[in-house]
């Protein structure tokens, strides 16, 4: 608003002095004819009146001269101003180009995290399967991964193991993946999958609900969004624990789990990123 004000004022400067050249040029060539003709009505000689005339077109021409120099000047510099301004109007220009580019990149962003997928872990399901008389012959966990986005996840790759120690991980242990992955397929708007492990040796299962050694539970899934080539991934590291029975073989055997800090996170807070 400003620079337009300053703008207009400059415009009308070069109006305005160029009005005043033409009329300081005029008054200059009126003084000329009218010194001309008065000094013949007066009866002066021809020769004396041209001498005035030429006198009179002398310092007319001088002050033409001097006033269309000052003009200049002040038209001249209402011009520099003019271009001054323009520059930084262009400046102005670009820069405002410059934000709405990036608001437009902003807004792209924002509406990429609200309708991406987000595949979590959801659940860790203790799973027994029966012998022909209806007693338990195996065990083995699930990861329970539903996706709690606003948009379906795509080319969802998912994977889950375990291992059965005496107390906590050593902290350099590398997690490992089974031998082949379990691919999910696609993932809808709060729909969920499961990732189970290999068959649980029952024996060191029975050492973990006798408090002897630790069940550790690991998985992690990678996927994509219909909108974006971007993969996306999840990771979920915890202990499991087993309780209100005395032997694995119990039907009434429950279970609990303790997320753990390392191997727990989401797209670049994973311990292994895919970007």
């Amino acid at each position: 608003m400003k620079i337009g004000k300053i703008l207009l004022l400059s415009a009308a400067i070069f109006t305005i002095s160029a009005g005043l050249l033409i009329v300081g040029l005029s008054w200059a060539l009126s003084e000329f004819f009218f010194s001309n003709c008065q000094s013949l009505a007066s009866g002066v000689s021809v020769e004396t009146c041209n001498e005035i005339a030429s006198y009179k077109l002398d310092q007319g021409a001088l002050f033409a001269a001097v006033f269309g120099i000052s003009v200049s000047s002040v038209s001249a510099i209402a011009l520099i101003v003019t271009i001054y301004f323009t520059s930084r109007a262009t400046e102005a220009a670009v820069r405002a180009a410059d934000s709405a580019e990036r608001s437009i990149e902003i807004s792209r962003e924002i509406v990429t995290i609200q309708l991406r997928p987000y595949v979590v872990g959801h659940d860790i399901n203790l799973v027994w399967s029966p012998n022909d008389c209806g007693e338990v012959q195996a065990r083995y966990l699930q990861i329970v991964w539903e996706n709690v986005g606003e948009t379906p996840a795509i080319n969802v790759l998912a994977t889950v193991n375990f291992t059965i120690i005496e107390g906590e991980l050593p902290e350099d242990f590398h997690f490992p993946g089974r031998e082949k992955n379990n691919s999910a397929g696609s993932i809808g708007k709060s729909k969920s999958v499961t990732s189970s492990t290999a068959l649980i040796d029952l024996d060191q299962m029975q050492k973990v609900l006798e408090g002897d050694k630790i069940l550790h539970l690991w998985g992690y899934v990678e996927y994509s969004g219909t909108n974006s080539s971007k993969r996306y991934r999840t990771e979920l590291y915890s202990t499991v624990n087993f309780w209100n029975a005395k032997s694995v073989y119990d039907i009434n055997l429950k279970h609990g789990s303790t997320i753990k800090e390392v191997f727990n996170g989401m797209d670049d807070y994973c311990s292994f990123p895919i970007n």
